[in-house]
């Protein structure tokens, strides 16, 4: 079958290689036009620097390479292009050129020009800074004026507040700025504007960002025929060089699994309603631990209910009911839900209509996306907790954000009394590439380390997990005129999906997150015959026993993720290849080491239509019991999977 990848829109891509650029110990990936995976040696110095043109709302508006010309040398590269971006009224045309030297030295320069008058919130270079390397770094800027500013970036996410209307950022803005990166000096000198950083984990992206354009400006701007715009950054690296760069991609000899002391957090899906008619007709391994239930009015929670409990009539799913409501009718709708969660076809397990209720997350109702929308507050919530202890309920009461938890960071409410805090996760607020989406996977850590700093001893519960925010922005470009609101990301239904989906469960054990809502089971997002069911799947019909042993393998940034867990007669083990290019691994290297019976591998490697789910297990699934000497290549975002037998060996 084919194996060509898919973009955010389903359309099957070839897309051109990215490009290495060579200078001494200077390494860069061109992609396009963007700067990917700068490094000096093995020392990352800038995941990402790139020119970014976003509307009014905050939307990115693809280039079109119109032309470009690389020239590599033998200790210096130059990449000369021309590009175009536009959307409805928006049309914007720019020259750029990039140099790198053995030195240590590269720049990126863009001048540009409006074809047309439009409005626009960003159009400038911007440059993400890895975590790994930058976190905890001591930095020194300069302002335009001279002043100096210095300190360290943060490890607890810094949050993005808002002030007197305006979006702040972590420090004033500055022309230059250099980082201390453990003996290395990074400096980055800024030429055409004033720059300044966001930390980027606020959004799930894993890098802090440095952006030209200050915030305190506001937006949307206006730009008319004719405008011009010249920026430009100089990168100059000098100090302790790490190791060489390699020649070629190496193996991956070992995935480095360690125990994690946490258990899998609860697992379920969205609630579509109404379902697809066959949707349940799926064995017992695909049934979640509970299913996220959003209504508006407190009036249709019960029908709501009802519906869920239809859909599996012998065994009823728990249910995470997620009420949306305003201020305004709070107290209202705050009583009467606890009246409805009195009623004993809910609150007991007595007759055929039980329905499980988990947890409330109460949130306040908004619409579309909001680049200043803050967290439910305070006082809504607190009068749902209220009326629901006062009936006599001790169902958890949660509450947060129904964006991401940035709104958590930047208001900070005083959940006195919650239980838990919610947010939704979406890796693809400022980036669509495969790359950006897989290492966002892993900022849940932070993000979960930073809710608890602010508060203490809740649990945590994440969803809805998607791969593109329903409300935008959306990072691969707005939706065109006619088009179908752009709610799905494709790559959800094909391979990268079940890769993405390893790679961020391995981070949720890691950050011991309580609960997730992954995806949705059924309707345009649904789970149901992708690679995403498969991976539930095989969590789900060899779960963890009581005393299970949980291990996790990292960086999950790398090329490779894996999970695994002690099962009722073994182990089982996922792994994930997390880029679009082979890992070769040596198969001794996938066991857990402990004596066992035997060993099979299923491997998922190839992309299947829905329908095609369960007829071509052939090509689909490979079992085997490998010798332990043997290599296991993984195909792009392959997943496989390992059982393994508890027992001394067969002879």
């Amino acid at each position: 079958m084919a194996n060509l990848p898919i973009d955010q829109r389903g359309h099957e891509t070839a897309p051109e290689s990215p490009v290495d650029l060579l200078a001494g110990s200077l390494r860069v990936q061109l992609s396009g036009v963007d700067l990917i995976d700068l490094r000096w040696g093995d020392r990352g110095i800038a995941q990402r620097i790139y020119v970014a043109v976003r509307d009014a709302p905050w939307n990115t508006i693809p280039a079109v390479v119109l032309a470009r010309e690389i020239s590599q040398g033998d200790d210096n590269f130059t990449v000369t292009f021309r590009c175009r971006h536009r959307f409805g009224e928006i049309d914007f045309e720019w020259n750029g050129v990039v140099e790198g030297s053995a030195d240590g030295t590269l720049s990126y320069r863009l001048s540009g020009q409006a074809l047309s008058g439009f409005e626009y919130s960003k159009i400038g270079l911007n440059v993400h800074h890895p975590l790994g390397e930058y976190r905890e770094c001591s930095y020194e800027a300069t302002t335009e004026s001279g002043k100096s500013l210095t300190g360290r970036l943060p490890s607890a996410i810094e949050p993005q507040l808002i002030r007197d209307g305006i979006l702040t950022a972590m420090f004033d803005e500055f022309r230059q700025i250099t980082f201390d990166l453990d003996g290395l000096r990074a400096e980055f000198a800024f030429e055409g504007d004033d720059f300044e950083m966001q930390d980027h984990r606020n959004w799930a992206d894993a890098n802090y960002k440095t952006y030209g354009t200050s915030l305190k400006r506001g937006f949307p701007f206006t730009a008319h025929r004719g405008d011009r715009f010249e920026q430009g950054v100089v990168v100059t690296l000098s100090g302790a060089l790490g190791m060489p760069p390699p020649t070629v991609a190496p193996t991956v000899p070992d995935l480095g699994f360690w125990e994690q002391a946490a258990s899998f957090p609860q697992l379920g899906q969205l609630w579509v309603s109404p379902p697809a008619p066959d949707a349940y007709e799926r064995p017992p391994s695909s049934r979640p631990d509970f299913l996220r239930l959003e209504v508006d009015e407190v009036a249709n929670v019960f029908a709501a209910l009802e519906e869920t409990r239809a859909a599996f009539p012998h065994d009823p799913v728990a249910i995470e009911l997620v009420l949306k409501t305003t201020p305004s009718n709070a107290t209202e709708d705050a009583r009467a839900l606890a009246a409805t969660l009195a009623d004993t076809r809910i609150s007991s397990a007595a007759g055929p209509a039980f329905v499980p209720v988990l947890r409330v997350i109460v949130l306040e109702r908004t619409t579309g996306f909001s680049a200043t929308k803050l967290a439910t507050p305070a006082g809504l919530v607190s009068d749902f907790v209220t009326a629901i202890r006062a009936a006599g309920s001790t169902l958890p009461v949660q509450s947060g954000s129904e964006q991401n938890f940035n709104e958590i960071n930047r208001s900070r409410p005083n959940y006195k009394g919650l239980n838990g805090i919610a947010f939704a996760y979406n890796p693809q607020v400022h980036a669509a590439d495969n790359q950006s989406l897989m290492q966002n996977a892993a900022t849940i850590l932070d993000i979960a380390e930073s809710t608890r700093a602010l508060y203490p001893g809740v649990a945590l519960s994440v969803g809805p997990v998607r791969l593109l925010g329903p409300d935008g922005p959306y990072p691969a470009g707005p939706i065109a005129p006619g088009e179908s609101p752009n709610t799905v990301d494709e790559r959800q239904r094909g391979l990268f999906g079940g890769a993405w989906t390893v790679a961020f469960l391995r981070s949720c054990v890691a950050a011991s997150v309580e609960a997730v809502t992954l995806f949705s089971l059924t309707g345009e997002g649904g789970i149901i015959g992708t690679p995403i069911g498969w991976v539930f799947e095989r969590l789900r019909e060899s779960p963890p026993v009581s005393s299970s042993r949980v291990f996790v393998s990292g960086p999950v940034d790398g090329h490779l993720a894996g999970i695994r867990w002690t099962t009722a007669i073994g182990s089982r083990t996922l792994i994930a290849n997390l880029r679009d290019t082979p890992a070769v691994v040596n198969s001794t290297a996938l066991y857990s080491g402990v004596p066992s019976r035997s060993v099979t591998m299923r491997l998922f490697d190839e992309p299947v239509t829905p329908a095609d789910f369960d007829a071509v297990e052939g090509s689909v699934f490979s079992e085997a019991s490998p010798p332990r000497n043997s290599t296991t290549m993984l195909t792009p975002f392959a997943v496989l999977c390992i059982d393994e037998s508890a027992g001394p060996e067969a002879s």
